[in-house]
C-alpha cells in the first residue's frame, strides 16, 4: 500500500457524516392525496419534526406553590370546637386554626418540546372505552377548548376535584386589571346538601345585586368580633315575632332622622338603670292616654317647668305635699278647699292667737259705738 505521507504532506482527513434525523414514527392519513398534514389525521411517535408546523397545541404547563401573605393569627373564644357537620371524625382546637390568608402563585412556565406523542385530526376525535381510562400526568394538563361548549358528567358515581395548591373557577372573561371582557354565570346546583368550609378568610365580592332566599331555617354564628358597613338605604319587613338578646355593651350612633311606626303593642322592660342623655329638644305627642306607673321615688330637675292643661288637672296626696317657692302666684275664677285634716300649730301661733282674742275683748268692752261683738271676731279667728 503506498504511503500517504509522500513528500512530507499530512494525511486527508475522512469527510464528517451528516447527522442521522432523530428517530421518529408517523403515519399520516390525509384528505387527498396532496393535502398538507393540516389537512389530515396524523399520528406521530417520537421525536419533534420540523414539518409539523401547525400541528402541536402550542399551549404550555406551569408550576405553582402557596404562600403565606402573614395577616396573623386570631384566636378564637372557645379552647376547642367539635364539628358538628359530619366532618370525618374531626375536632379540632380552635386556637390551632389560624386566620391566615394564603395566595397561589404560578412559579414557572413549561412549554412543550412536542416530543413524545403527538396526535392530529382536522376531524373528531372518538373515543369509547368500555374499560376504564387510567391516566397520569407528570408535567401537567392543560386542555383549551376554541369554538364549542364542553360537558363532563358523571351518570353513576360521583366526581371528585381537588387541588394541593388551590381550585379556581371563572365564568366569563376578566382583565388582570378586572375589566369584565365578556360577561357569563357560574351556577352551582345540588340536589341535596351543600357544604362549605374554610380553615381561613373568606371573602366574597359581588358587583351588581344579590338576592337570598331561605325556605327553611337559617342559623348564624359568630366567634370573634363584627364590622358591618352601608352605604344607601336599607329595608327590613318583618312579619313574624322576632327575639333579641343582648349580653354585652351595645352602642348606636346616627347622624340623621330615625323614624320608627309601631302598629302594635310596644313594650320595654329594663331590670337595671336606664339612662337617656338628649343635647337638643324633646317633644312627645301622645293620644288619647299616657299613664306613668313609678315604685319609688321619682325626682325630677329642670329649669322651668310649664304645663297647659285644656281640662283638669287632679292631685292626690295621701301622705304629703311639700313645695318651697321663692313666690307662688295663682290666678283661677273659683277656688274650692277642703280639709279634712286637723289643724297642726305651734306654740308660738297659739300664744299670739290668745292675746289677740284678748285685746279684741278689752277693745270691744270699753267701746260705746261698738257695732261687731266679741263672738262674731272669735269666729272669723
Amino acid at each position: 500500500m503506498p504511503s500517504n505521507n509522500q513528500g512530507g504532506n499530512n494525511p486527508t482527513p475522512a469527510p464528517t457524516p451528516p447527522p442521522s434525523p432523530p428517530p421518529y414514527f408517523r403515519a399520516a392519513q390525509p384528505d387527498t392525496p396532496t393535502s398538507p398534514f393540516t389537512a389530515s389525521s396524523y399520528l406521530r411517535l417520537g421525536n419533534y419534526i420540523a414539518d409539523e408546523t401547525g400541528l402541536p397545541t402550542g399551549l404550555s404547563t406551569t408550576t405553582s406553590s402557596v404562600a403565606n401573605l402573614g395577616t396573623g393569627a386570631e384566636a378564637q373564644a372557645e379552647a376547642n370546637i367539635a364539628n358538628v357537620k359530619n366532618d370525618p371524625n374531626k375536632v379540632y382546637s380552635a386556637t390551632s386554626q389560624a386566620a391566615t390568608a394564603y395566595q397561589t402563585n404560578v412559579t414557572a412556565t413549561i412549554a412543550s418540546t412536542n416530543k413524545g406523542v403527538l396526535i392530529f385530526s382536522n376531524a373528531d376525535l372518538n373515543q369509547n372505552i368500555v374499560g376504564a381510562t387510567l391516566e397520569k400526568l407528570g408535567a401537567g394538563h392543560n386542555v383549551e377548548v376554541t369554538t364549542a361548549d364542553a360537558k363532563y358528567a358523571v351518570l353513576a358515581g360521583k366526581y371528585d376535584l381537588s387541588g394541593h395548591h388551590g381550585v379556581f373557577v371563572r365564568g366569563g372573561k376578566v382583565s388582570p386589571t378586572g375589566t369584565v371582557e365578556q360577561a357569563a354565570n357560574v351556577e352551582i346546583t345540588a340536589g341535596g346538601y351543600i357544604k362549605q368550609t374554610a380553615y381561613g378568610p373568606l371573602e366574597e365580592t359581588t358587583y351588581g345585586k344579590t338576592w337570598k332566599k331561605f325556605v327553611g331555617d337559617a342559623y348564624d354564628e359568630f366567634h370573634g368580633s363584627k364590622e358591618s358597613k352601608f352605604y344607601g338605604e336599607e329595608k327590613t319587613y318583618k312579619l313574624t315575632s322576632s327575639f333579641s338578646i343582648v349580653l354585652s355593651d351595645e352602642v348606636a350612633l346616627r347622624m340623621s332622622t330615625r323614624f320608627s311606626l309601631t302598629l302594635s303593642l310596644d313594650l320595654s322592660l329594663s331590670l337595671a338603670l336606664s339612662l337617656g342623655i338628649i343635647v337638643g329638644g324633646k317633644i312627645d305627642i301622645i293620644g288619647p292616654l299616657s299613664l306613668k306607673l313609678v315604685v319609688g321615688p321619682d325626682i325630677k330637675m329642670a329649669v322651668m317647668d310649664m304645663k297647659f292643661l285644656s281640662t283638669t288637672d287632679f292631685k292626690v296626696c295621701p301622705v304629703a305635699d311639700g313645695k318651697k317657692v321663692g313666690l307662688n302666684l295663682t290666678v283661677c275664677d273659683i277656688s274650692l278647699t277642703y280639709e279634712a285634716a286637723a289643724k297642726v300649730e305651734n306654740a308660738a301661733l297659739a300664744l299670739r292667737k290668745t292675746n289677740l282674742r284678748a285685746d279684741l275683748d278689752n277693745l270691744c268692752g270699753t267701746s260705746e259705738a261698738a257695732s261687731i261683738s266679741t263672738s262674731g271676731i272669735r269666729n272669723l279667728m
